[in-house]
């Protein structure tokens, strides 16, 4: 029994229709187990879960939209920025150790010129060691 090129065709488009079928429902089984289990659902989870590609995942827009929808649900909510109090005794604080640090540095940088000051003075003044060689 041979078959035409039509019937080949209609063998092939049938057998790829089955092969796009299998890979949805593994990939919405896979989503359905991750969001189960609680973890984040992202592509590459559900690609690797659902033994399906990455280019599959995103090529299929339905799969594409539910997994995109999930991943922004299982976001973070971003944290908001506190404003700082004024009177806060935490900003007071720390503003009191910011100046003490600075304070610090400047003196730790004033003896530091000095030091090099001196030490270029000791060198200056120093006899330079004469070479000898090793007998």
């Amino acid at each position: 029994m041979t078959l035409d090129a039509e019937q080949r065709s209609q063998l092939l488009r049938r057998s790829a229709e089955a092969r796009t079928t299998a890979a949805v429902e593994r990939a919405t089984k896979a989503i359905a187990a991750l969001s189960k289990r609680g973890e984040a659902v992202n592509f590459r989870k559900v690609s690797r879960e659902g033994n399906v590609s990455l280019d599959f995942l995103y090529r299929n827009t339905e799969l594409r939209e539910k997994i995109i929808r999930l991943r922004t649900r299982d976001q973070p909510a971003p944290n908001t920025p506190i404003e700082p109090d004024t009177q806060s005794t935490i900003v007071l604080s720390l503003t009191r150790q910011l100046r003490e640090a600075k304070a610090e540095i400047t003196r730790l940088r004033t003896a530091l010129a000095a030091a090099h000051g001196e030490n270029l003075t000791l060198r200056r003044n120093a006899p330079t060691p004469r070479y000898e060689p090793a007998t």
